[in-house]
Order: structure tokens, then C-alpha cells, then sequence
């Protein structure tokens, strides 16, 4: 990743929505159907039904760059006609340059998926059919 000021966001931003479409695939895999790409983002706590935006989640997970979280988990939480919610937390741990985050399996970093074991279909029959 680049560490120029809007070259961060520009590069942290598309490889989180790439993370974001990949852990919705594996969680449609796990319930069958589809579900929308219009995320809600359940940040810092998967009960936490305070839900923000993309560009919202991005700015919190990059306001010390060039520092960020070595660690951001990801885990689906719910299918719902209109959106897919979406649990994500940064590590705790000091922040660091990106060439430093979590990268397993390459390319991914710094972003960990996680599978929920309580994934929630909440969509009606006829969403879940739509491709």
C-alpha cells in the first residue's frame, strides 16, 4: 500500500470493501441465496446495533495513519433484505505501518475473517431467491 495521505484511504478503502464482498460470499456459501452489497457496519461490538457507514468505519480504522490496526476482524453477522451487517473490530494492539499488519493469506491484510457462529438470516423468502 502506498503511503501517501489520499493513496491510503484510496487503497485501505478498496482492499476493505474487497474483504467485505469476500466475507459475504463465504457466509452466502454457509446460508444459500444472496445477499446485497449495502453494508452496515457493527464497529467495536457485534451487539452493538449503532450501525455507521463504510467511509465512517474507514476513517476510525485510519485516524493514526500512516499508522492503523495490525489486526482488523471481519464477521457477517446478519442478511437482512435491505443490507448485510457486518461486525468490525481493530486489534488493540500498538498500531503499526502497513508493510507491518496481519497479512494471512497474503494480500488480505490487515484484515482477519472471522465466521460467526450465530450468522442471522433475516431475509424474506423472496430476497433470498434474487440474485
Amino acid at each position: 500500500m502506498k503511503e501517501e495521505g489520499g493513496s491510503i484511504t484510496r487503497d485501505f478503502t478498496a482492499r476493505f470493501k474487497r474483504e467485505l464482498d469476500a466475507a459475504t460470499s463465504e457466509a452466502e456459501g454457509r446460508l444459500g441465496g444472496h445477499a446485497v452489497r449495502n453494508y452496515k457496519i457493527a464497529f467495536g461490538d457485534p451487539r452493538g446495533r449503532k450501525f455507521i457507514g463504510i467511509e465512517s468505519a474507514v476513517g476510525r480504522l485510519l485516524k493514526g495513519a500512516p499508522l492503523m490496526p495490525p489486526i482488523i476482524d471481519i464477521s457477517v453477522l446478519e442478511f437482512r433484505d435491505d443490507c448485510t451487517v457486518i461486525f468490525v473490530r481493530p486489534s488493540s494492539h500498538h498500531p503499526v505501518p502497513w508493510a507491518e499488519t496481519w497479512d494471512l493469506p497474503t494480500g488480505h491484510g490487515p484484515f482477519k475473517v472471522l465466521v460467526a457462529t450465530g450468522l442471522t438470516d433475516s431475509r424474506s423468502s423472496d430476497a433470498k431467491d434474487t440474485p
